[in-house]
């Protein structure tokens, strides 16, 4: 025989033996892919009412019904800023607004200076006609040659 004889046989017995083993893996992982998927399903339909069963393939698609904008502080803030007046009100009027929505910020100029601040940072043009002063936000004047 020769040398390339010597070596195939018998490798050509170990994977005979070998296959049979890997089948019966197969059958296994097979099997317990089965069993995973069935006890998914118990678990998706264990707690539905009575009579209730999967729900079939036309209620899953049913379009979602289009969900309202939450209404944040930083926007109502926003509003109240770009209204303009003295800090005295623009604060009385945020604080009101807080409380409606829930909130629990003290509000004071430097709170509004800072949201100011923040947005300037993104938009330069955020406040638009109205300059921000010591005393509150008032509409730009201009100057008028004399």
């Amino acid at each position: 025989m020769s040398d390339i004889a010597q070596i195939l046989i018998p490798l050509k017995m170990e994977t005979s033996t070998l296959k049979p083993a890997a089948e019966q893996a197969n059958n296994e992982a097979t099997d317990l892919l089965k069993a995973a998927k069935a006890n998914a399903a118990k678990v998706r339909t264990k707690g539905s009412p009575k009579g209730k069963g999967k729900e079939s393939k036309a209620d899953a698609k049913k379009p979602a019904t289009p969900k309202e904008k939450k209404v944040t502080m930083a926007s109502e803030l926003d509003k109240i800023i770009l209204s303009g007046g003295d800090f005295d009100k623009l604060i009385e009027a945020a604080t009101a607004r807080s409380k409606k929505l829930g909130g629990t910020i003290k509000y004071n100029a430097g709170v509004i200076r800072a949201h100011i601040k923040y947005r300037e940072n993104k938009n330069p043009k955020y406040l638009g006609n109205l300059k921000l002063t010591d005393k509150g936000i008032f509409a730009k004047t201009s100057k008028k040659a004399a």
